[in-house]
C-alpha cells in the first residue's frame, strides 16, 4: 500500500508538467509579434560613403498596424530615415529605407547604430503601450597601419632627397 502512495506521488507531478508543456505548445499557435529584417548589418568603413539601407517591418499580428521608424546610437547624426508613419496590414510585411552618410574621417574603432521601428496602441483601460523593435548597425574602421608599400616609397623618397643633395653638393665643388 505504501509503494502504491509513492507512485501516485510521482505519477501526478509529472502528469500536470505533461499538461502544462501541451498548453504552452498549442498556445504558441496565438502569439502574433512586430518585427524588423535584418537584425543587424555589418559595414567597413568607407570614407565619405553614403549608403542607402533597406529594412522590412513585419506584422504578423492579425490587424493592421502604423509604425514609425526612428534612429539611435553613436551613429544617430549619420542615419536619416522617413518622419512620416508607416501603415501595415495584417500579417504582412512593408519596406522602408534609412541613408548612412558618413564623414570622411573618423577615428579607428567599432561604431553602432540603431534603426528601430515603434507602434504606438491603445491598450485597454486607456493605458497606452508602446512596442518597439531595432534593427542593429556596425561600422567597423580598422587602425591605420603602415604597410610595407608606404616605406619602401618613403625610404625611396629620402634616397632622392640624398641623391639631390649629393648632386647640389657636386655642383658647388666643381664651380
Amino acid at each position: 500500500m505504501v509503494k502504491a502512495i509513492n507512485r501516485t506521488q510521482k505519477i501526478i507531478p509529472c502528469i500536470a508538467l505533461l499538461i502544462l508543456l501541451f498548453y504552452f505548445v498549442f498556445s504558441l499557435s496565438n502569439i502574433s509579434a512586430l518585427g524588423i529584417s535584418p537584425g543587424k548589418i555589418m559595414i567597413n568603413f568607407s570614407s565619405g560613403m553614403e549608403k542607402t539601407l533597406d529594412f522590412s517591418v513585419v506584422n504578423n499580428e492579425n490587424n493592421n498596424i502604423e509604425v514609425k521608424p526612428y534612429t539611435g546610437g553613436e551613429l544617430v547624426q549619420y542615419l536619416s530615415c522617413q518622419k512620416e508613419p508607416l501603415k501595415v496590414t495584417a500579417n504582412s510585411a512593408k519596406q522602408f529605407s534609412c541613408k548612412l552618410t558618413l564623414p570622411k574621417n573618423m577615428e579607428a574603432g567599432i561604431y553602432e547604430g540603431r534603426v528601430g521601428i515603434s507602434e504606438l496602441s491603445l491598450g485597454e483601460n486607456n493605458v497606452n503601450v508602446v512596442l518597439s523593435v531595432e534593427s542593429r548597425i556596425l561600422i567597423f574602421i580598422p587602425e591605420k597601419k603602415i604597410n610595407r608599400i608606404d616605406i619602401a616609397l618613403f625610404v625611396l623618397f629620402l634616397l632622392i632627397i640624398a641623391v639631390i643633395i649629393v648632386i647640389n653638393a657636386t655642383k658647388k665643388k666643381n664651380k
